[in-house]
């Protein structure tokens, strides 16, 4: 009965409101943002459920790739996030207009922080930013 009890308080807690969340905001430059919501309402829960739930958090974080989080950056109102995404593709350019041409794997970042509360915050960007 205790598991069906953290099962249903987590799909109404966490579950329901992220799935009309990202029903109402589903473009790409929202899925990092979902993410940070997501880790937000994770934070919450009993630590029972925290245990069970978090290597699943970090292995599915898709959202947390640099990629997808300078996307959102670039589509920011924040002046000083779109300047932050552009200076960081122009590090990752390294003076070559094009960037690298290799053909890059799309993997989950290795330093994904549950305790992030913005985009800046959300990984590693010395080590995840390629």
């Amino acid at each position: 009965m205790e598991v069906l009890k953290l099962l249903a308080t987590w799909v109404t807690r966490v579950y329901l409101p992220m799935f009309y969340e990202i029903k109402f905001k589903h473009d790409i430059k929202y899925g990092p943002w979902h993410l940070i919501k997501l880790f937000r309402l994770w934070q919450k829960q009993v630590v029972r459920v925290k245990n069970a739930s978090k290597p699943y958090l970090k292995t599915e974080s898709w959202w947390a790739h640099p990629k997808n989080v300078l996307v959102a950056l670039l589509c920011s109102d924040d002046t000083r996030q779109r300047v932050f995404a552009v200076d960081t593709i122009m590090a990752v350019r390294a003076g070559s207009e094009q960037g690298s041409t290799a053909v890059r794997s799309f993997k989950v970042p290795e330093t994904v922080n549950l305790d992030a509360c913005d985009l800046y915050a959300l990984i590693d960007w010395e080590k995840d930013h390629h």
